[in-house]
């Protein structure tokens, strides 16, 4: 039995992400299955990943995050319809 179905146990789903912003269709379709999932279930969540910019090894530098929420400043919003659709599970 999932622990979803089973309310003496919490429920967090933790470190998803996507982008609605043009990756492709198949990202778009995870979405749109998962926030309604996410709404039917009344599930918390955490959201990955938040930062514009990310680490790599190869390079030694940190780099564009594409699927950041913000950008590199860490301040502008990248993907405004993903904030718009994580407020709305609320």
């Amino acid at each position: 039995k999932w622990a979803l179905h089973d309310t003496s146990a919490p429920v967090l789903v933790g470190e998803f992400g996507s982008s609605t912003d043009g990756y492709g269709v198949g990202e778009k379709d995870f979405w749109r299955c998962m926030t309604r999932f996410l709404q039917q279930y009344d599930l918390s969540y955490a959201y990955w990943p938040w930062n514009g910019e990310r680490w790599y090894n190869d390079t030694l530098t940190f780099e564009n995050e594409g699927y950041g929420l913000v950008e590199q400043d860490w301040v502008t919003i990248r993907h405004p319809k993903v904030i718009e659709d994580l407020l709305a599970l609320d």
